[in-house]
C-alpha cells in the first residue's frame, strides 16, 4: 500500500503537520509577490516603492530552502504568513491611495472644464421674426453680452432658443 501525503512545489513529501503548513505558507508568499510587483506597476511611486521592497522580501522568503522548512517549520510558516499579510495590507492601502489620486484630478478635471449649458431646443415653439434676421455672429454677441456661456459650437436655431431663455 503506497503511502499518501502531500507533495510540495519542491516535489518532496512534507512529512508533518507543520511541515505543510510551512509550506502552503510560502506559496501563498510566492503568490502575495506577483500581486505585490503587479501592484506596484499602477500604485502612486512612494507606495510602489514599497511595494516593491515588500515583493523582495516576500519573494525571499518564498525561496527558504526544503532543508530550513524541515528545520524550522514553524518559524519559517510564521514569517511567510507575516509578509503575506503586510503585502496584503500594503496593497490595500496602495488602491486606497490611487483611488483617492484619481478623485481628486477628476474633481480638478471638472472644476476647471464645468460642464456645458444645456443644449436648447433646436425648434423652438416661439420664435421671434427679428431674431431669424440676425447672423450666427450678432446671435452669439446678443449671447454674450446677456452673460449667456457654452454658445459658441450652436446653431443658429439653438442660438435663438438660447437668447430667448
Amino acid at each position: 500500500m503506497a503511502a499518501v501525503g502531500v507533495v510540495d512545489s519542491l516535489g518532496a513529501m512534507a512529512k508533518t503537520k507543520s511541515e505543510r503548513k510551512a509550506q502552503a505558507a510560502l506559496d501563498e508568499a510566492a503568490v502575495a509577490a506577483k500581486t505585490a510587483r503587479r501592484a506596484a506597476k499602477s500604485a502612486p511611486k512612494k507606495s510602489a516603492k514599497k511595494l516593491r521592497d515588500l515583493a523582495a522580501d516576500a519573494r525571499e522568503v518564498a525561496e527558504t530552502s526544503a532543508k530550513r522548512v524541515k528545520k524550522h517549520p514553524k518559524k519559517v510558516g510564521k514569517k511567510a504568513v507575516a509578509v503575506s499579510e503586510r503585502i496584503e495590507t500594503e496593497v490595500a492601502k496602495a488602491a486606497k491611495k490611487a483611488d483617492a489620486k484619481s478623485s481628486r484630478s477628476s474633481k480638478k478635471t471638472s472644476a476647471k472644464n464645468p460642464a456645458p449649458a444645456p443644449a436648447a431646443d433646436p425648434t423652438p415653439a416661439a420664435t421671434d421674426p427679428k431674431l431669424e434676421q440676425l447672423t450666427v455672429a450678432e446671435l452669439r454677441r446678443r449671447a454674450r453680452d446677456a452673460g449667456k456661456t457654452g454658445y459658441s459650437r450652436l446653431r443658429k436655431q439653438q442660438l435663438i432658443a438660447l437668447v430667448l431663455s
